[in-house]
Order: C-alpha cells, then structure tokens, then sequence
C-alpha cells in the first residue's frame, strides 16, 4: 500500500468511517488490543486498523513482510540507519523512530522493520 502522509494508506483515509473501511476490506477480526482500549481494533492478514470513539481511522499497524510504501520507496526494506539518513527529521526513540513529518513510526527487532504505525495528525495529543 502508498502511505499518503496524514491523508491515507492505500484506500484506507484517516477520519473515514469504520463502516467504509469496512466494504473494501470485509476479511477482519474486531478484537481489543488492551484492556484499558477506548475502541475495538480491526485485524486484517498483514495489518491493523485503529478507530477512534466516533469509529473514525485514527492509525494503521502494518508488520513486517507486508508492502508499505512512500514515493515508492519500500519501508519495510529500509533499515535503521537508512530510515534516519532518509528521514532526518524522524526522532530517535531506542528501538523505534518516530517520522512526525511523515506521520509514521517504525518499530526494529535488531535492526530490521518490524513494523510500521502510520497515523493521522493529531494522534499523538
């Protein structure tokens, strides 16, 4: 899927209804990924979507082995240190970065992309 920063994932749009969502990807799972949740999340092969109290898209969780691009570049095949060479303006958190500009963050288990949060402005307020 082309990650279109703070507008969408592939036809996924950040704020639209999970009921749309839900008629181009009718295979998920509604599941709750914490107990403290405010929202039910929907599992799809490869991906997560994350829905606000109005069920509106707030972020999508790929993981590693699925397709994510952005300007064609594959996430997923990039590593650390050509994340932060690519995006110098991602803050280093350890074991992730987060890209705020590019409205995504990635998660590493030694070095490689493990997965990958994007998510819509305002989601971290």
């Amino acid at each position: 899927m082309e990650l279109t920063p703070y507008i969408k994932v592939g036809n996924i749009a950040f704020n639209e209804k999970r009921s749309l969502v839900r008629v181009d990807y009718p295979n998920f799972r509604e599941f709750k990924k914490t107990p403290i949740s405010r929202n039910t999340t929907d599992a799809y092969p490869g991906f997560h979507v994350f829905y606000d109290i109005n069920n509106e898209v707030e972020a999508v969780e790929f993981f590693h082995g699925e397709l994510l691009t952005l300007n064609g570049v594959n996430l997923f095949s990039l590593s650390k240190a050509e994340f932060i060479n690519k995006f110098p303006s991602c803050i280093d958190e350890d074991s992730s970065l987060n890209c705020v500009k590019e409205g995504f963050m990635v998660s590493f288990a030694h070095n490689v992309v493990d997965g990958i949060l994007v998510y819509r402005k305002g989601y971290w307020d």
